[in-house]
């Protein structure tokens, strides 16, 4: 299954009443894997990140201490990592240095609070929808069991033009992330599974917050 999340800020791991994220992870118990992908790391060439456990990276300042002690702790699989040498038809390379960062981190505690799903993040492509041999092979690998997720902010609400914090229109990569949701969900059954407003209409500018697509 492929996995579209809308982007978390890290306190809301400290809400545990928020009845958005009850039982969200429910529907992967099986899953051997999550190959993640954010619009936080963006890059020509593939890459995927740490196999090891290394801080969470944050693009802003964090200043609650009880996020700062809230650390995915880690799962992260060398298993992950050879399955994608192995079943990638495009190069991939790796990057220790690159831990999780915050855009992968929260939508994987609120799906996996108990941390036993081993998780790999990769880069995003500037291309996305054009890399059709990357696509394929990620369908490959939702069909063994590995979970695919994408975070983005195409699943906040809009206007983004009414905050200051989310520009409108979307920045490059977040159009090529709901550009490849539009093309997988035309083509594959798909689930909301949580929406920030339940009587939207079935498309994300609207206000999803989680959708699966079985592929």
């Amino acid at each position: 299954m492929f996995l579209f999340s809308k982007l978390n800020h890290p306190d809301q791991l400290l809400n545990k009443s928020d009845p958005q994220w009850f039982d969200v992870g429910q529907p992967f118990s099986n899953v051997k894997g999550v190959i993640a992908f954010s619009p936080f790391w963006v890059s020509k060439k593939l890459y995927y990140g740490s196999i090891d456990n290394r801080p969470i990276r944050f693009d802003f300042p964090i200043r609650n201490p009880r996020v700062k002690r809230l650390v995915f702790r880690g799962n992260r699989s060398p298993y992950l990592a050879q399955l994608l040498k192995n079943q990638l038809s495009v190069p991939i390379r790796p990057k220790p240095s690159r831990a999780l960062d915050h855009g992968v981190w929260a939508p994987m505690r609120m799906t996996f609070p108990a941390d036993t799903v081993p998780v790999l993040q990769v880069s995003c492509p500037p291309d996305l929808v054009h890399t059709d041999p990357l696509i394929h092979d990620l369908i490959q690998l939702a069909h063994d069991n590995i979970l695919i997720l994408f975070t983005g902010l195409c699943f906040f609400h809009l206007p983004y033009s009414a905050s200051s914090v989310y520009p409108d229109p979307l920045p490059p990569v977040h159009r090529q992330i709901y550009a490849l949701y539009q093309s997988l969900t035309s083509r594959f059954d798909h689930q909301v599974l949580r929406s920030s407003t339940p009587e939207c209409p079935a498309d994300p500018y609207s206000g999803h917050s989680i959708c699966c697509v079985r592929v």
